[in-house]
């Protein structure tokens, strides 16, 4: 991620930091830029994303950046809090060259606690990883970015502080040792979620006799993704009464494929539907449904059962015995 950084000095004390655009502001030692801030300068800022193979398909995602003016500068490199930003000012105050990056993530918190209540001074899109900026005011700003997602993943940015003018010298070590007004760098960084979908199954029995107990529904569920086995159990549901019951299995990624067989439904209940539902693709944020129907076949043969559930705790397997996974609480449904 490329460093942002900006030295300010006054007449009583030098102040240099180094901003982690979009992550932290951390101070290093004090330095001297040439001549003062022109403070009527207005200055442009350019946003690109990191570079990282694994996000490119954030190049196809439009993501907008916010800039929130929380300080102004002054010729000595001052800086003087905004009224809504008030509460920083004492923290800015006691910013010199042996300022921590912990005070820099004080001053970022409380920022961003004051622009909750305040509408951002300037924003800009990202368009395929860039946006452009201008007629920017000199000063000290709180920089967010809203999050994205693309159709497996969900994209966030950490807040962070970045100063107008900048100085390329004690940000990179080299080039120019003077105020940088134009062209501002600030990379956005961005940490990857996998987003996630839902399957429940749905089991109705149209009817029951309470002569053949209480019957249970035993299915296998395989959930792939690609090649890979990212779950697989096997459920159960018991009838006391007919109608219908369902069990819901959360945080599956989104593209996986799903597979439900019924491979067990007692010698009284004749299924009605396919044994074997496949669900092509788990959609984020969707529940996807694998629906299952018996009838009573005028049997009489008792059955019942109960589910075996065990556990790893990296020593060894431990056992309980459960009723089955339905929803039982929400009870039944005709």
């Amino acid at each position: 991620m490329k460093k942002i950084s900006g030295k300010f000095m006054g007449k009583k004390r030098a102040v240099f930091f180094m901003a982690l655009v979009l992550a932290a502001v951390l101070p290093l030692t004090s330095a001297w830029a040439k001549g003062y801030v022109d403070t009527g300068r207005r200055c442009s800022v350019s946003v690109s994303i990191s570079e990282d193979n694994s996000f490119g398909e954030l190049r196809d995602v439009e993501i907008t950046v916010k800039f929130f003016r929380i300080a102004g500068i002054d010729a000595d490199g001052e800086y003087r809090a905004l009224e809504a930003y008030s509460d920083i000012q004492e923290k800015l105050d006691a910013v010199d060259k042996n300022t921590k990056a912990s005070d820099w993530n004080q001053i970022l918190e409380l920022a961003k606690k004051d622009a909750a209540d305040q509408k951002e001074n300037v924003s800009a899109k990202v368009k395929n990883g860039r946006a452009d900026t201008s007629d920017m005011e000199t000063g000290l700003y709180l920089v967010t970015a809203d999050s994205v997602s693309t159709g497996a993943y969900s994209y966030h940015f950490t807040s962070g502080l970045v100063s107008l003018p900048d100085n390329e010298f004690y940000s990179m070590g080299q080039g120019k040792d003077e105020w940088i007004y134009d062209n501002v760098q600030v990379s956005l960084k961005p940490e990857r979620t996998e987003r996630s979908g839902e399957l429940e199954i749905r089991k109705t029995l149209k009817n029951y006799n309470p002569k053949t107990g209480t019957p249970m529904f035993v299915f296998d569920v395989e959930v792939y993704k690609g090649s890979e086995v990212v779950y697989s159990n096997v459920v159960s549901m018991s009838f006391g009464e007919k109608g219908t019951q369902s069990v819901k299995i959360t945080g599956l990624p989104v593209g996986a494929k799903a597979v439900v067989k019924e491979i067990y439904s007692g010698a009284s209940y004749t299924a009605e539907s396919s044994g074997t539902v496949t669900i092509d693709s788990i959609r984020a944020g969707h529940t996807e449904v694998a629906s299952f129907t018996n009838d009573y076949n005028n049997k009489l043969v008792y059955g019942t059962g109960v589910v075996n559930h065990f556990t790893y705790d990296g020593n060894g397997y431990s056992w309980t015995q459960q009723k089955d996974n339905s929803a039982m609480a929400n009870g039944m449904t005709e």
